[in-house]
């Protein structure tokens, strides 16, 4: 039994089970939580210390960004609070050991609510 192509119209495509708005939300967010997991899981030499913390600094603030422009802003209020609790921190201060090590606290504490929660 052969399948015969018909010219008329093409089917219409799926449409997205959620507004794409929130797919691109959850895609970023997906996204952020890999590069966070990555960067928060185990230790670094010494020598890459300030690099990986600015980069979870980053991270988190692209989170906080993110969730603050999406729909779901309510729901994921919890993040965007361990995310400010590197309000203070700055890129000067990132060379500090101490705040290294609150920043990657918060990065872990910031993955595992998001793993749970999104």
């Amino acid at each position: 039994m052969r399948l015969e192509i018909s010219a008329a119209t093409p089917p219409a495509p799926p449409k997205p089970v959620a507004p794409a708005e929130t797919n691109t939300t959850r895609d970023r967010l997906h996204r952020l939580v890999l590069d966070l997991t990555l960067l928060t899981n185990g230790p670094c030499p010494p020598q890459d210390c300030t690099n990986r913390a600015r980069m979870i600094l980053e991270r988190a603030t692209e989170v906080k960004q993110v969730i603050t422009e999406s729909a779901d802003r309510e729901r994921f209020r919890p993040a965007v609070d361990i995310v400010d609790k590197l309000a203070g921190v700055t890129a000067d201060s990132v060379d500090d050991p101490a705040v290294q090590r609150q920043i990657v606290e918060v990065g872990v504490e910031l993955t595992r609510w998001l793993n749970r929660n999104r």
